[in-house]
């Protein structure tokens, strides 16, 4: 009489926290047939718990069965083990990049689908999306790896959209990696031809490439090649080459030359489609400066900029509105906003003062939502003033402890 067929086979994966091997149910399985099912077994109780809960909660949801592996036994006498189909593909992070790119816009709607199920009808956040806990079967991906997950119930109300985020935001660093990748190889081989091709100018093709390149791919070689390459960029170029030395976090000042030159060059023109890119760049510029004193023209020289700019260049009708106008107060709001942060208490409250006195000369009622946002602010001048004061204060006390204590240690000595 032959043994009988143990349900234990190899394993197939193995982590910090858990082990998966092969599983055979030996009153229906053929034992020299393969495995069709795989048993996961988790090292941490809490681990377990979580990937537990949550597969309850997706077996209840239709939509979702085809979309993560089918649970056929949770815990019981297998202890903290979970009995699952076994899966023949590959985990997304060894295919990805064989795939074209409309191959992964599909895989990443497809996805995207999956998590918006999973936290609307499951009730389940994943938190842990990455590339090596989707496999792609069949040609289709489903979702792996529970075992950090969220249920919606245990996170409260305010908070929730946290976690919503956190889960598309990495599903799409996934897929963004890839595109990024390829498009800076794209962007180093339109730059190669440049320099063999003088006649060759991608211009639109490098604007459009560079907002689908990472923070990790802007390097300054890259940077340097473009700017070299397009001396004169045209707003289109101009816009997302100023971002991305933004991001870069090393020559801001650049990018704020870059706006302003090509302001001053569309300026010429007096179409209202022009107006309004050379106020997107006036703006940008005035925004890169917010928080770095030693950049020049200063912030606040650059928003005062973009106000008289937008007072020539608005329709009559929001003309008439003059500094009451909602661009104006928002546009002086921000830029007090910006000062306040850091920490410019006079310059914020100049700012909010001639805000509001110029606002007020037009005869024309502020709305109310301006009113407590400027008021709100004051406060927090207030406030930091009053700080600033006791700093004085406090060092000043100190300073006098300092010398008493000097003056006793020498007294001290005498005796």
């Amino acid at each position: 009489m032959s043994a009988p067929m143990s349900p234990f086979g190899a394993v197939i994966a193995r982590s910090d926290s858990s082990k998966i091997i092969d599983f055979r149910d030996p009153a229906r399985d053929d034992p020299d047939a393969p495995a069709k099912q795989v048993m996961k077994t988790n090292f941490d109780d809490d681990e377990y718990e979580a990937e537990s809960n949550a597969y309850r909660r997706i077996q209840l949801v239709e939509g979702l069965r085809n979309r993560v592996p089918t649970v056929y036994t949770l815990g019981g006498a297998l202890g903290c083990s979970i009995i699952m189909e076994k899966l023949d593909g590959h985990l997304l992070r060894d295919v990805i990049n064989g795939l074209s790119p409309e191959q992964r816009s599909v895989m990443q709607a497809y996805l995207k689908t999956t998590l918006e199920m999973l936290h609307r009808d499951a009730g389940v956040y994943h938190c842990d999306v990455c590339s090596k806990n989707i496999i792609v079967h069949n040609g289709v991906p489903k979702l792996l790896d529970f075992g950090l997950a969220t249920l919606v119930s245990d996170v409260s109300e305010p908070v929730r959209h946290n976690y919503v985020r956190r889960d598309l935001l990495s599903l799409d660093d996934i897929f963004a990696e890839v595109a990024s990748r390829e498009a800076h190889k794209e962007a180093l081989a339109h730059i190669e031809r440049m320099r063999r091709d003088r006649d060759y100018y991608p211009e639109s093709v490098m604007a459009r490439l560079l907002p689908r390149i990472s923070i990790s791919y802007h390097t300054k070689e890259l940077i340097d090649a473009i700017t070299e390459l397009f001396d004169k960029p045209s707003p289109e170029l101009a816009l997302p080459l100023a971002h991305s030395i933004t991001q870069q976090r090393h020559d801001d000042s650049r990018a704020v030359r870059i706006l302003l030159e090509c302001s001053a060059r569309l300026q010429e023109s007096s179409s209202d489609a022009q107006n309004e890119l050379v106020l997107e760049m006036k703006e940008r510029a005035a925004r890169y400066t917010t928080g770095k004193p030693e950049l020049n023209p200063s912030t606040r020289e650059l928003f005062n900029g973009v106000v008289d700019f937008y007072m020539r260049t608005c329709p009559e009708a929001v003309r008439q509105q003059g500094h009451a106008s909602r661009k104006v107060l928002d546009l002086r709001l921000e830029l007090a906003t910006h000062l306040n942060a850091h920490c410019a208490y006079a310059d914020t409250l100049e700012v909010c003062e001639e805000a509001l006195d110029k606002a007020r000369s037009t005869g024309i009622l502020i709305g109310e939502g301006f009113v407590r946002a400027f008021r709100e602010l004051l406060r927090d001048v207030l406030d930091g003033f009053e700080s600033k004061i006791r700093e004085i204060e406090e060092d000043k006390l100190i300073g006098r402890d300092l010398r008493m204590s000097l003056a006793m240690g020498r007294y001290l000595e005498v005796l």
